[in-house]
């Protein structure tokens, strides 16, 4: 296949240019311990090979489907990517390598398209039987110089290594195999059914004689496809001769496919629950568990709350995200509204008990008025069973879930810097284990890290990790670096030709280095570069101690220094929705009902390209108006009278007197149009403030479209001018 033109550009020889210059700085730098040439990262340049040409010569060569799982692109967003990953691969132990393979990044054998799920679950996932290639080997050496474990489906023949049940199952007898099933998540519980529907399918076309569509390589899940028929094709000797031959004939990359037998397919599906079982039957408190940990990505994707503190019954689907980032979550309310019980909930899910023993919490503090128990459940993807908490009323500690599977943080909304004044001592590194920290989450007395004591307590390897993450938080360009000097005790960093110790920067700065070395020395522990690390982050509060301008750009920055991080967040602050994607809201309200009935909205409003005071005045923040508060007041008495069915002439008179006080603040339209579209929404929003069901984003726009009509088709512009004088 010929190489796109977007990839034989001058710009895209520069950046294989640097890419391979890169790479070899940093194997050298590695042996020389050179301490600045290790912390500058390396980012390619995506818009090279996102480039339409590109794109769509994948698309034609994958019959626009995904490279690993076989899903149809057509309705489903999907990005071009490295398979062997631009920097920091990961090996199966967690042990990342800085420079493989940069200098494959604009090489057309490198480049796949594959689905958001594929893509999400694979991160910098690149493991290999034995040791890498050296820094820039090329095609065709790289399969002489290392033992890929992925399959690449452009080079390798899949049905050597993976076996497809007629049940959607996909299994493996080979190492390739299995790290290429666990690495892309091939049995996740929707693709699983989507195979089994696409092999139904086939079936039928092969029982009415259309072999050729039940086999054809532009299907959907062709490979469940092509061995359901193979299958059907040994067994079944009463069809024609021409279509049972035309079955066994199945041929892929030149390669006939394997005979399989029942007795296999019933194996497979055995070896397949064995394979998910130990997916899920691990614990990070076992160090041997590492191998288990690391084979697939695990974020959440549910989350479902029963009587916990103010919260009756919640249940919130976490979106992913259609990049190789991880997915977030915003939890976005007034104060009060139970957003910090709900990241504490879901902190304490994921513990285990080991580390949840550790906190000393009362269940009883924790389980809503009138209730005998509460329970939080977690799902995580990769692993079928959720991580469950349970508190019983009288109980000394909380049951559920034993194993730690992720590595969990959480933050509350007072994140104090290390000082005298918070105790007699302060540690040099977080007071936590080296799988979960959550203790500011629950007390707000325990400070942050003393960034400046960790960082000189790291070896070399990992603090030029932490200082390659801490550049992009801070900004850092250039020669800018960040430097130890352990005989005066003391990390400064080096910017604009100034040196300043840590300690003397901006509260500010130094609240955002406490809490991003706070979540490093946890992820650390397990992952040996930032830009792979994965683990979950709750933190409550974005926004708090920070200045407005970082406030805008905190989210872009932390998925910079922490891209397979996911992190659930609370905020009542518009200008931190800034970089956060379609569904990655949640609105968290209180009922003005009895109960004070806590829900959770999902349905919400696109966010993106909404200035901050546009944001104030959306479904999301509720507030009629940034300017005045009395202007508030007022269009509440205003709304609340107007919703009545029948007002008394004193109330008439009041609707009166309130429209003529916001007519004088130009707040009911200048035109006759703008008056009778104003007093259509008027009349909506009356009766939407009536509702005790928070009704979808989709219903209330339909609403305000329905009322709109019927005041516009029930009067003309000239009647309701006339009315109105």
């Amino acid at each position: 296949m010929r190489i796109p033109a977007p990839l034989l550009t001058a710009a895209a020889e520069r950046t294989r240019a640097n890419a391979e210059e890169w790479a070899q700085a940093q194997e050298r730098a590695a042996a020389s311990k050179s301490k600045l040439v290790q912390q500058l990262a390396f980012t390619p340049d995506r818009r090279i090979v996102q480039a339409p040409a590109i794109r769509d010569a994948l698309l034609a060569a994958q019959h626009r489907k995904c490279a690993f799982c076989e899903s149809a692109l057509v309705a489903v967003p999907a990005d071009v990517e490295w398979f062997r990953p631009s920097s920091s691969a990961v090996d199966s132990s967690g042990f990342s390598s800085l420079p493989h393979y940069a200098w494959l990044t604009m090489e057309w054998n490198n480049l796949h398209i594959s689905c958001p799920n594929c893509n999400r679950s694979k991160g910098r996932r690149f493991p290999v039987d034995g040791p890498r290639c050296p820094v820039g080997t090329q095609w065709p050496d790289l399969a002489a110089g290392e033992h890929a474990l992925l399959l690449d489906p452009f080079v390798d023949d899949p049905d050597s290594h993976l076996l497809f049940t007629d049940d959607g199952l996909v299994s493996t007898d080979t190492s390739e195999g299995r790290a290429t099933i666990d690495c892309f998540s091939l049995n996740r519980a929707e693709l699983v059914e989507a195979r089994r529907e696409a092999v139904a399918r086939a079936i039928q076309e092969w029982e009415i004689g259309a072999v050729d569509d039940a086999v054809a390589p532009e299907q959907p899940y062709a490979g469940a496809r092509r061995h359901a028929i193979r299958r059907l094709a040994e067994q079944q000797s009463d069809k024609p001769a021409s279509v049972v031959d035309a079955g066994k004939h199945v041929v892929v990359s030149g390669v006939r496919m394997r005979k399989v037998t029942d007795a296999q397919q019933f194996a497979a599906v055995a070896a397949e629950s064995q394979a998910a079982m130990a997916q899920s039957d691990y614990s990070l408190d076992d160090p041997t568990a590492n191998p288990t940990y690391f084979a697939t990505t695990k974020y959440i994707h549910a989350i479902e709350v029963r009587n916990w503190k103010a919260v009756r019954h919640v249940r919130v689907d976490v979106p992913g995200s259609t990049t190789e980032r991880a997915p977030w979550l915003t939890f976005l309310g007034e104060n009060g509204a139970a957003k910090s019980s709900l990241l504490q909930g879901v902190a304490l899910a994921l513990l285990g008990q080991r580390s949840r023993d550790r906190l000393q919490l009362r269940p009883d503090a924790f389980i809503r008025n009138g209730a005998r128990s509460a329970e939080v459940k977690v799902w995580l993807t990769g692993i079928a069973e959720p991580c469950v908490l349970t508190a019983r009323r009288g109980d000394t500690r909380f049951g559920g879930s034993t194993d730690p599977k992720v590595l969990v943080l959480g933050y509350g909304a007072t994140r104090l810097l290390p000082g005298a004044s918070h105790g007699p001592t302060q540690p040099s590194v977080p007071a936590t284990d080296d799988i979960a920290d959550v203790d500011n989450l629950f007390d707000p007395f325990v400070p942050m890290a003393d960034a400046n004591g960790w960082l000189l307590s790291l070896d070399d390897k990992q603090f030029e990790a932490a200082a390659r993450a801490l550049r992009v938080l801070l900004g850092l360009e250039g020669t800018d670096a960040l430097l130890r000097f352990r005989s005066a005790g003391e990390v400064r960093c080096r910017t604009l030709g100034a040196v300043v110790p840590l300690a003397r920067m901006s509260d500010g700065y130094q609240s955002v280095v406490a809490a991003a070395c706070d979540m490093m020395a946890v992820l650390l522990s397990r992952w040996g570069d930032m830009a792979a690390a994965e683990g979950i982050v709750l933190l409550d509060e974005l926004g708090a101690h920070l200045h407005p301008r970082w406030r805008m750009r905190i989210v872009e920055s932390l998925r910079a220094v922490f891209p397979r991080v996911q992190f659930l967040v609370t905020t009542h602050d518009p200008l931190c929705l800034r970089g956060l994607g379609e569904g990655e809201v949640a609105l968290v309200e209180r009922r003005q009902d009895a109960a004070a009935t806590v829900v959770v909205r999902q349905d919400l409003p696109p966010i993106a390209g909404l200035r901050a005071d546009q944001l104030l005045t959306s479904e999301l923040f509720g507030l009629r108006s940034t300017v005045d508060p009395q202007l508030e007041a007022a269009f509440d008495e205003y709304y609340r009278l107007l919703a009545l069915r029948r007002p008394s002439q004193a109330q008439g008179r009041r609707i009166d007197e309130l429209k003529d006080q916001l007519d004088g603040l130009r707040t009911m339209g200048d035109t006759t149009r703008e008056r009778l579209v104003f007093e259509a929404a008027d009349r909506w929003l009356a009766t939407r403030q009536e509702r005790e069901e928070p009704a979808s984003v989709r219903q209330d726009n339909d609403a305000a479209v329905a009322m709109l009509a019927e005041v516009w088709a029930s009067e003309s512009p000239e009647r309701f001018a006339k009315r109105s004088r």
